[in-house]
């Protein structure tokens, strides 16, 4: 919706795979999000930053593997343009799962530093 350009690349391979959303998560990511999907796509607006939040409430252990292994799968793949913040608990398998990833850089908060109580009072 943001940007015409990359609505019309990606409305293209959603009407070729019409049951896009309930396929594998590793298809859709690789199909949805690719450099191969989105490289004829002009892009000079900076970067694009897609936020998964709450990841460790994204279901069970098992759900997690899958959607880590997607997730791994296809960091390395997407076009530089686009940028991807995972916000979570400090969960092991997910810790383990992106933990090594070359392309994953970890910025654990401190909910109990004295600048994010002054937001919390904020708010």
């Amino acid at each position: 919706m943001f940007d015409a350009h990359f609505g019309a690349a990606i409305l293209q391979v959603v009407a070729i795979h019409k049951n896009i959303a309930g396929m594998h998560l590793g298809f859709q990511f690789a199909t949805l999000l690719s450099a191969d999907i989105l490289k004829s796509v002009e892009w000079s607006g900076g970067p694009i930053i897609l936020i998964i939040d709450a990841l460790d409430e994204c279901g069970s252990e098992a759900d997690h593997k899958v959607l880590m292994q997607a997730l791994s799968k296809g960091l390395s793949g997407l076009p530089s343009s686009i940028q991807i913040m995972v916000v979570s608990q400090q969960e092991h398998d997910i810790w383990q799962a992106l933990g090594s990833h070359p392309n994953v850089r970890p910025y654990p908060l401190d909910i109990e530093s004295a600048a994010n109580k002054e937001v919390s009072e904020f708010v």
